[in-house]
């Protein structure tokens, strides 16, 4: 069979497909597509002349095996052996074996389109095939048959079956004479596991304005290469749109790397000034020193404010500001009222080199005697304060 045929052999076999998914359809190579199965259950005959067993008195065990081929999404094809014995009118085990071909509509991808991920699927089959009784005599002869394949999905490779089967065979299968003109039936029920070999899916081609029936090989050709730059422009977005999803993902989690190292800046910040010990606090504390009732803050100040300043902000730390006077000259109204222009004057300072007010804490504690020499009582003094 050459290319042009096999294609227009599978664009026909999806006539009814196409009803679901306009202009296209999906085709497959001849090693795609197979399964296999097997089942165990329980079947019941019944033959001619009926038997006055009652139905449970009837049921014997029930064996089918199978390999199949999906040709389209929605039919496909089977060989089946089915074997066991059964129980004839008179309750007696017959040994029998039943080989057939099955042709397969799957009612899932037909009516609602194909769909790989699909849990549950129904395909009503029928088939004919060869069937053999063997007990004291043997009878072999033609056979029909038609059921219900229901399948449930694992993977994509393993699935579970519940196969409902009625096969008719000959009137005398059961090696029992009749004269009436009925077919003797075998009615089963089984339950078992099947597997799909690779390649499980579909290559879906366009149908679009094109006449199969009529093409050329030059324009079947034509059709063809058409159809595989479809699937490879299509192939080509969603890789891009893969690595524009990659790169997203990518950036918010840089994004979120950035706010985790922002918050703990923030905590460092926050706790600062407690993980400063003893001996850094009073390195980095800075004091500015007056001459006698003066409240002038003098300009070489400046230069040992600036670190500190930067150290504060850095840190999210905020500064005190304390003030003193001498207490060896004017009254205590006088030295408190002092030292606090004292304070608001290097608070001032501190204001100039970019410190926010609402971090300053400012006080005044008046005259005192910290120092033998009253000038060094005569100062402010800047620390880190939490």
């Amino acid at each position: 069979m050459n290319r042009k045929l096999f294609v227009s052999f599978f664009l026909l076999a999806n006539a009814f497909s196409a009803l679901a998914e306009e202009n296209t359809v999906h085709v497959n190579k001849f090693k795609d597509n197979w399964f296999v199965g097997a089942g165990f259950g329980v079947q019941e005959f019944i033959g001619n002349p009926k038997s006055d067993l009652s139905f449970n008195e009837m049921l014997t065990p029930f064996v089918n095996v199978y390999v199949g081929k999906w040709l389209t999404p929605s039919s496909g094809l089977r060989i089946g052996y089915n074997g066991a014995t059964f129980k004839n009118n008179e309750g007696e085990d017959t040994p029998y074996y039943d080989i057939h071909g099955d042709y397969m509509l799957n009612v899932h991808n037909l009516l609602f389109g194909y769909k790989q991920m699909r849990t549950w699927e129904l395909s009503p089959y029928i088939g004919a095939g060869w069937a053999a009784s063997r007990g004291d005599f043997k009878n072999d002869g033609f056979s029909v048959c038609f059921g219900l394949y229901n399948t449930f999905r694992f993977t994509n490779a393993l699935f579970a079956t519940l196969d409902l089967q009625a096969n008719m065979a000959d009137k005398e299968f059961d090696l029992k004479i009749s004269g009436d003109e009925a077919f003797d039936k075998l009615c089963s029920a089984s339950v078992g596991v099947g597997y799909r070999f690779k390649k499980r899916g579909w290559d879906v081609c366009s149908v679009k304005n094109v006449n199969v029936a009529l093409l050329s090989d030059d324009e079947y050709e034509a059709q063809l290469k058409a159809d595989s730059a479809s699937v490879a422009e299509k192939k080509a977005q969603e890789e891009e749109l893969a690595r524009l999803k990659s790169q997203l993902n990518e950036c918010v989690k840089k994004q979120n790397d950035l706010m985790t190292e922002i918050k703990e800046e923030k905590a460092k910040q926050a706790n600062g000034i407690a993980n400063l010990s003893e001996i850094d606090k009073r390195l980095t504390t800075k004091t500015v020193f007056f001459t006698a009732a003066s409240t002038t803050v003098a300009n070489k100040y400046m230069v040992d404010m600036k670190p500190l300043v930067a150290f504060a902000q850095k840190n999210g730390c905020k500064l005190k500001v304390t003030g003193y006077a001498d207490n060896a000259t004017g009254t205590s109204e006088f030295n408190r009222s002092l030292s606090q222009k004292r304070a608001d004057a290097v608070a001032s300072l501190l204001e100039k080199l970019g410190m926010a007010k609402s971090d300053l804490i400012v006080t005044a504690e008046g005259g005192t005697m910290i120092a033998n020499d009253m000038k060094y009582n005569r100062r402010v003094t800047v620390e880190l304060e939490k």
